[in-house]
């Protein structure tokens, strides 16, 4: 995902693939929690997920999310409220809220 310099729009592409997904989504919670989601629905949708956050990240965040991408250490880097504004607006935008 990192070095797809495609230039497509992943925000759309992982819309498309989600509506075409015949599992129900609620969030992108769903995926990181996850390890059995087919990896054609979860590549689309966490490349998008990585530029969502690099776009919304200081640096320093977006390099402490890659080096410890757990729940855990996203909500330690962002802050409990901001970690949950994140999610609310990326689930948004890829239609799954």
């Amino acid at each position: 995902m990192a070095f797809d310099q495609s230039g497509y729009n992943r925000i759309g592409f992982a819309r498309k693939k989600l509506a075409l997904s015949s599992k129900e989504f609620r969030s992108v919670l769903d995926f990181w929690k996850s390890d059995h989601i087919e990896e054609g629905i979860t590549y689309p949708v966490a490349g998008a997920f990585v530029e969502f956050l690099f776009q919304k990240s200081t640096i320093d965040q977006f390099k402490s999310i890659i080096k410890g991408q757990t729940i855990r250490n996203a909500k330690k880097t962002y802050g409990k409220d901001k970690f949950e504004e994140l999610i609310d607006e990326f689930d948004k935008l890829v239609g799954l809220k």
